[in-house]
């Protein structure tokens, strides 16, 4: 992996037509809890299939923000899919941190997390040294000039993801919005069960994915050797 501040050219972002950036909201504005074992890959199942989505589509190189809550999920779904299905064409994922120093605000599970998606990038680049007013809008300001598509999941127009949304439509790209609003029992934070969610089911062929309509969640691939790395 390498790491380098905007003042150089990545040659991993040279092409926005097969580059995607990631959006959403961090885990204090998701309305389930994402560190149920059971939330956390129901969620990443969605995720994973608008990955492949973007995949079929050509996209190559994925772009995340490093914030807690969607975007580390976002690009831990990108892990998993790159593992099973990047064969002839290599899955690229970059961070993007707003400031150098932002890993000394993480602690427990959320520092765990960032550094498991940390070395499993490409690249890292961080726009800042230090924290600075509007940086976390440079961000996703930096990863949209960048992308051709954004893959987000919002529920508050008025927040961060919900600016990021709008800038992106203003600079023409395609804007793909995971509706979570899927999930019922809202108010039940352990075990919100979906009204009518698709998960991925790996079907066992190398390369296939399968959409199945299901009643209750279950984990997007099966596969176990994240199980201990991830939080």
């Amino acid at each position: 992996m390498s790491e380098r501040s905007t003042t150089a050219v990545s040659p991993l972002l040279l092409d926005r037509q097969t580059t995607a950036c990631f959006s959403g909201h961090r885990p204090e504005k998701i309305p389930f809890n994402i560190y149920h074992q059971i939330n956390k890959e129901t969620y990443l199942s969605y995720i994973y299939f608008h990955i492949h989505q973007a995949y079929e589509q050509g996209y190559r190189t994925f772009l995340t923000g490093m914030a807690r809550g969607f975007d580390i999920l976002a690009a831990t779904a990108v892990i998993k899919y790159r593992r099973r299905f990047s064969v002839n064409d290599k899955i690229n994922l970059v961070g993007v941190s707003p400031f150098l120093n932002e890993i000394k605000h993480l602690h427990g599970k959320d520092l765990f997390n960032y550094n498991f998606v940390k070395s499993n990038c490409d690249e890292m680049i961080y726009l800042n040294q230090e924290y600075t007013k509007g940086c976390f809008h440079q961000r996703n300001r930096f990863m949209v000039d960048r992308s051709s598509l954004l893959i987000c999941s919002c529920i508050d127009e008025k927040s961060g993801t919900g600016s990021t949304m709008k800038y992106a439509l203003k600079k023409g790209l395609t804007v793909d919005n995971i509706n979570i609003s899927d999930f019922c029992d809202m108010s039940d934070t352990d075990y919100p069960l979906p009204k009518c969610g698709y998960w991925i089911m790996d079907t066992g062929a190398k390369g296939t994915v399968t959409r199945v309509k299901a009643a209750h969640p279950f984990l997007p691939v099966n596969d176990t050797s994240d199980k201990e790395k991830m939080q």
